[in-house]
């Protein structure tokens, strides 16, 4: 017999939390660029994996711009400082990306937006998209009660078989 059985959570696709703040909805700027060192990431769970990201000003007052991910859950994510540039300079600074690996953190393709805001203008914002794939990981648990037959000729038994995956998974 073959059965199918979801991971033990089957949330839908994570979204951003609510953060209590109303943010001002931003506008695509054209003085704030953002770059990716790549736009597509493979995510192993329980493996931190690293994406560059270039973040220029070209306006003409020195800004902050603390970056976003939109599209993973928040905790996913290990930001850096917000970076200070002058008009002109640009930088590149490291994300660091974590998957728990736990049933919650489902396999599949995320499209992601990457955002830089501006400090000064909060409107004011540069994206860069990408997709990010989680990489499936099994792991199955089978119990078996009681764990000693009562009985000469027949005993009665329950089995629970759980997964503790990212995926679907057939036994």
């Amino acid at each position: 017999m073959k059965v199918k059985i979801a991971p033990e959570s089957t949330p839908v696709r994570p979204t951003l939390p609510d953060t209590g703040k109303e943010q001002p909805q931003a506008a695509e700027s054209k003085r704030i660029r953002v770059a990716l060192e790549r736009d597509t990431l493979v995510l192993v769970p329980g493996q931190p994996a690293v994406v560059r990201v270039t973040v220029a000003n070209g306006g003409r007052l020195v800004d902050h711009f603390p970056l976003s991910v939109e599209g993973v859950p928040e905790g996913w994510v290990q930001r850096p400082e917000p970076a200070q540039l002058n008009p002109g300079e640009r930088t590149t600074v490291a994300l660091t990306v974590t998957v728990p690996r736990v049933p919650a953190s489902r396999a599949g393709d995320y499209p992601v937006v990457v955002r830089a805001r501006s400090v000064e203008n909060p409107a004011e914002s540069g994206t860069a998209a990408a997709r990010w794939t989680v990489l499936p990981f099994a792991q199955t648990a089978l119990s078996l009660a009681p764990t000693r037959a009562r009985g000469w000729r027949r005993a009665a038994y329950r089995v629970n078989l759980r997964n503790g995956g990212n995926a679907l998974a057939r036994y």
